[in-house]
Formats: C-alpha cells, sequence, structure tokens
C-alpha cells in the first residue's frame, strides 16, 4: 500500500478514468482515518464530482493499494490528465 496526496484536481473525469482503470482498490481517507474505497462507492465519486465541478479538490488523500497501480497514479498527477490504457481482455 501506499499513500499519497492529490492536490488542485479540478478534473473528475480523468481522475475517475485513472481510479476505475486501476486494478486494486483506492481508498478515500479522511483527516480522522476513515477509509473509503472510491472505486465501489457512488455516494463518494458523487461528492468528489460536485466538489470539482465547484471549485476543485484542493487535497485528497488516498491508500493506493495495488503496488501496479502505483505508476499510472504517478504518471496522473505528474501530467495532471490521465491517457487511458485499455486492458488486455
Amino acid at each position: 500500500m501506499m499513500h499519497m496526496t492529490f492536490r488542485n484536481i479540478g478534473d473528475a473525469e480523468s481522475l475517475f478514468m485513472l481510479i476505475d482503470d486501476c486494478t486494486g482498490p483506492i481508498y478515500l481517507q479522511s483527516e480522522t482515518d476513515i477509509k473509503m474505497d472510491i472505486k465501489k462507492n457512488a455516494a463518494v465519486k458523487k461528492l468528489l464530482v460536485e466538489a470539482c465541478n465547484k471549485n476543485g479538490i484542493e487535497k485528497l488523500n488516498v491508500i493506493i493499494s495495488n503496488q501496479d497501480d502505483i505508476p499510472r497514479v504517478l504518471d496522473y498527477l505528474l501530467a495532471r490528465k490521465y491517457r487511458f490504457r485499455k486492458r488486455a481482455s
């Protein structure tokens, strides 16, 4: 597992493309240490989209559960966009 902080997110669409393409759970971690899987929680996704649409998200603490997902998350954070990669069928 790897703890990361996303900052200044203004594009919910590319963020969720990234999250949906990850193979393992991506947990949103609150300041009180509550963890929720973003991929499986529609209510959390809706709140994040609304926050992005209003003023963007200043800070988002996440836990990447699968080591194989870390390179694509780092690519997103560095490029500030997500280049969707199709998975092999």
